[in-house]
């Protein structure tokens, strides 16, 4: 038991060090210029935000891999789905010490998980040259994001976990398969 303690707290020191300043697999440079871009994202409406967290309740990286770990739940938070879109920043870094939950826990040091959530849905591709909640909002649906209805709203919940799968042109019929598995 004791042998298994000791590997534990090596575990625990280890992922300290790779969320820490002292891993500088990312240049502060990189980080802040993200967190800039991030920070300066326009807010989503609050119906948006509520019903995505309804949905996909909203929590922090080391909660994804907490949920990973011990329920086999397969989600990203936004910090992480933007970590693992920004494959300019991570590409070419060490697997363990550069990878997309390390960049997400260095996001999440000075940015919130709602912010990079706004972040997310300007820079998302939702497909059909849609880059953005406001493009894609006046495509699917000819209207702004403020405009959009629940439904709307939560079919570009579930865009944000598969666009081509959840696709309310291509798949018309699966959309509304799984707006109704949403609502038991």
């Amino acid at each position: 038991t004791i042998g298994l303690l000791g590997i534990f707290l090596l575990l625990l020191l280890f992922v300290q060090y790779l969320k820490s300043d002292f891993n500088d697999s990312f240049s502060q440079s990189d980080i802040e210029g993200l967190q800039d871009e991030i920070q300066s994202a326009q807010e989503l409406p609050d119906q948006f935000v509520k019903i995505y967290n309804d949905i996909d309740p909203i929590t922090n990286t080391s909660g994804i891999l907490y949920d990973w770990t011990f329920e086999d739940y397969g989600r990203d938070c936004p910090c992480l789905h933007v970590a693992s879109f920004r494959r300019d920043l991570i590409m070419n870094k060490s697997r363990i010490t550069g990878n997309r939950y390390v960049l997400a826990w260095k996001l999440e040091k000075e940015v919130t998980q709602q912010q990079c959530l706004n972040y997310l849905a300007t820079q998302f591709d939702f497909l059909y040259n849609s880059i953005g909640i406001e493009e894609a909002s006046r495509f699917y649906f000819d209207s702004s994001v403020d405009s959009l209805t629940e439904k709307q709203m939560k079919t570009f919940v579930l865009m944000f976990r598969n666009p081509a799968l959840n696709n309310p042109k291509r798949n018309p019929d699966r959309i509304e398969q799984e707006l109704k598995k949403l609502k038991n």
